[in-house]
């Protein structure tokens, strides 16, 4: 889902335990992070409708460095870095 949103250039709403949207909107994509409940995920609705969009060229130039820089195996490592896990 995550990843569709990137592609139609609209902001995402996550939970900091949902890995790639997490990474996401720290990479700079708009969006907005909540707590894993109805609340809070309700406010990030309402947050994320006001959120002001970067324009065509910088949503787009964002998009190519996300989707070109996404892989796997940097979400796994960044996840069990953030959570002080080692491999």
């Amino acid at each position: 889902v995550f990843i569709e949103a990137v592609r139609m250039g609209i902001p995402i709403i996550a939970t900091r335990y949902s890995g790639l949207g997490y990474e996401f909107i720290k990479s700079g994509w708009p969006g907005v992070i909540v707590d894993p409940e109805v609340d809070s995920i309700a406010r990030g609705i309402i947050q994320t409708r006001l959120q002001i969009i970067p324009n065509h060229d910088d949503l787009s130039k964002l998009q190519n460095e996300i989707l070109n820089s996404f892989s796997w195996q940097k979400m796994a490592r960044d996840i069990l870095k953030e959570w002080n896990l080692s491999i």
